[in-house]
């Protein structure tokens, strides 16, 4: 069998057999024609014009509908030739596939015959955009299938995420993924997938469905179990993706984890939680904290819960000692922000427009000379 051979589709193969039945019916037609024609011819009477008898308007010839398949096909040609980057192509493919629920089973098939990574994007997305229970199995089957490319599987996860309703499927497939860390590849999968499953739980608690206790319990004990750091940092991660404040107290705990990565994922969920009642322990440790890195997370977090005096107090008088330019920088964007309420805060972002080492904070401190 040659390339070619292989690489066609069914959907091809049923135009190509289309194609051959219209080439029949013509020859046909031809012949039911032309063979009058030529005895009229022969026995010296003459034919009728064509479009029928005289002064009779020629009939509109019939439009054949559209092959759902051979249109999808057309699509898929036209989206690589616009490097998968077409809004109206994209909005007419997931037209196409909601009209003939039959075609999502062909998005797997097209994302692993190797499109462009843009055009199945593309495929992928109008799957997520459906939601169907249908569409949701098909996403799954991409992210579920070791034949697909890795960037192909780690978006039809991101996808499954972002459903408003996931279905347990959906729910169980991410789960199966999330638990699985073998090497490099399922390790950046396992990452999506529980990073996703706190997406999705956003959902679920927003919607009061019942499959929200157990997914919210489930990430909690994968959090408090995880041997491995990278695998509490990406629990706090998900969990601070649910944005449930009442787990505050859960994370906070891990401020005080050994490993660094660990307590700047604790800061980030925090604040991701809008867990407020944690506010007084972060502003503490960013004094306390030694890595830079989880004092800018600290910092971070502070930027999305509402301002005290106590925590506005303690950035001034951290930043000029602050060693850590992202922390300096988030320092001084909180500042700014909060320049209106708190305006103690003037004198030393006016130091700093003048006297900080970095472009960056020197820019981000005079917006206040602005706003005299």
């Amino acid at each position: 069998m040659t390339r070619n051979e292989t690489n066609t589709t069914p959907s091809r193969k049923a135009e190509q057999l289309m194609n051959t039945k219209t080439l029949c019916r013509g020859l046909l037609t031809l012949t039911l024609i032309a063979g009058p024609l030529l005895s009229t011819k022969a026995s010296g009477q003459v034919g009728l014009p064509v479009g029928g008898p005289q002064g009779a308007a020629p009939r509109a010839a019939k439009k054949a509908p559209v092959d759902p398949w051979s249109r999808l096909d057309t699509l898929i040609v036209r989206l690589e030739q616009r490097n998968g980057i077409d809004l109206a192509l994209s909005r007419e493919l997931k037209e196409v596939l909601l009209v003939t629920p039959g075609l999502l089973g062909e998005v797997p098939r097209l994302v692993r015959g190797g499109v462009s990574l843009e055009t199945s994007d593309t495929l992928i997305f109008a799957l997520e955009d459906i939601g169907s229970p249908s569409a949701q199995d098909h996403l799954v089957e991409i992210a579920s299938d070791d034949r697909q490319r890795s960037m192909d599987r780690l978006r039809a996860i991101m996808a499954l995420g972002a459903q408003a309703e996931p279905t347990p499927a959906t729910l169980d497939s991410l789960w199966s993924t999330a638990l699985l860390r073998v090497d490099r590849q399922t390790v950046d999968l396992s990452n999506t997938a529980l990073l996703s499953l706190g997406i999705a739980g956003s959902a679920l608690r927003h919607a009061d469905s019942t499959e929200y206790a157990p997914l919210r319990e489930g990430l909690v004990n994968t959090l408090l179990s995880a041997n491995d750091p990278s695998v509490r940092a990406m629990s706090l991660k998900a969990i601070g993706n649910l944005h449930d404040a009442s787990l505050g107290a859960e994370v906070a705990g891990f401020l005080y984890d050994d490993s660094a990565p660990v307590r700047a994922s604790a800061a980030q969920s925090l604040g991701m939680l809008g867990a407020e009642a944690q506010r007084p322990l972060l502003t503490q440790l960013l004094v306390q904290e030694p890595r830079g890195a989880v004092r800018a997370s600290i910092v971070e977090a502070l930027g999305k819960l509402p301002p005290d005096t106590e925590s506005v107090d303690t950035v001034i008088d951290r930043i000029r000692s602050e060693r850590n330019h992202e922390a300096r920088a988030l320092m001084t964007t909180y500042l700014v922000r909060h320049l209106s309420e708190f305006e103690q805060a003037r004198g030393v972002l006016e130091y700093l427009t003048f006297n900080d080492p970095t472009n960056r904070v020197r820019i981000l401190a005079s917006s206040v000379l602005r706003q005299r």
